[in-house]
């Protein structure tokens, strides 16, 4: 059984298909101090004796924990579809799309000036010559593709946020179609 969380100097884990939550040491029958203390006894249970979480103390998560506990993974799995995103540009082709590109983007639309081309890199890591008009798009594009994927993320948080109960939780679908 691997934990999936900690938060709040408290594991959350899976069992079945019940998330629950973890918040003393069984072994000291004390709080958890620390998330640093709880990561360890996580990690060390986790490798060396899983049993020992479904026989502590442990607790079902509250729906508040489990918002939580699914806010969290919103976060990790907005970040890295951020992080991996394309986007197809017309006539040019497909280029990276986060942040940093798009940082890229828009110094290279500077240095660029009003004639000439600069050497852009594509997403599939070849180079091409662009001229400010298709560095323009570029960037339209990857700003589009980047408020796409908020807005996205901020309705999945509103979903979270407005679950009544636990089957309302569980119809929450985390993709951002990538």
């Amino acid at each position: 059984m691997q934990y999936k969380e900690i938060k709040n100097k408290t594991i959350y884990y899976e069992d079945g298909d019940k998330l629950k939550a973890l918040s003393t040491n069984p072994q000291t029958n004390q709080p958890f101090v620390s998330d640093d203390e709880a990561w360890f006894f996580a990690e060390i249970t986790s490798e060396l004796n899983p049993s020992i979480l479904n026989e502590s103390g442990s607790f079902e998560a509250s729906i508040e924990g489990r918002k939580g506990h699914l806010k969290g993974v919103l976060a990790a799995k907005f970040n890295e579809v951020v992080s991996k995103s394309k986007v197809y540009v017309q006539d040019i082709g497909e280029v990276d799309a986060g942040v940093q590109y798009l940082i890229n983007v828009m110094t290279l639309i500077d240095l660029c000036g009003k004639s000439g081309t600069i050497a852009f890199r594509m997403f599939d890591n070849t180079s091409k010559n662009l001229d400010l008009a298709q560095l323009k798009a570029v960037k339209t594009a990857i700003q589009t593709k980047g408020i796409n994927l908020y807005s996205k993320k901020w309705q999945l948080e509103k979903m979270i946020e407005d679950a009544k109960d636990e089957t309302e939780l569980n119809a929450v679908s985390i993709d951002f179609g990538e």
